[in-house]
């Protein structure tokens, strides 16, 4: 009977062990030095588009695939998401200098950098 005990303890504890869910996989992208990466989908998945920025104000089209809903900005430049095909309209995110996010609440369809917090 006490072996019964054991051997029934035993398989709920491995039981058990089985239907605890699994930690959370911290999400890791990587985006070069200097460059703004725009990932397709939320938690950097997705299509990316790498861009240096070389002329602070103008406005980019989102590569990939046309959108993006997370990024990493390896810059000391900020930069603001546009829903509009030619960053018309008031921004719908705003990209922060060596930050990253990995959901910017809003499909951004174009890009336009501004040098904002640069020391001259």
């Amino acid at each position: 009977m006490l072996r019964r005990i054991s051997l029934v303890a035993a398989a709920v504890a491995i039981a058990g062990a089985t239907l605890t869910p699994a930690a959370t996989a911290s999400v890791e992208a990587s985006c070069e030095a200097g460059r703004f990466c725009w990932f397709q989908f939320d938690n950097f998945g997705g299509a990316v588009t790498s861009y240096r920025s070389t002329n602070p104000g103008q406005c980019y089209g989102i590569g990939g695939a046309g959108y993006t809903r997370s990024y990493i900005n390896n810059t000391g430049v900020q930069g603001y998401f546009y829903a509009s095909k030619d960053c018309s309209g008031s921004p719908g995110g705003v990209m922060l200098p060596n930050k990253q996010a990995t959901d910017t609440g809003v499909y951004a369809y174009t890009f336009r950098d501004a040098c904002v917090t640069c020391k001259s």
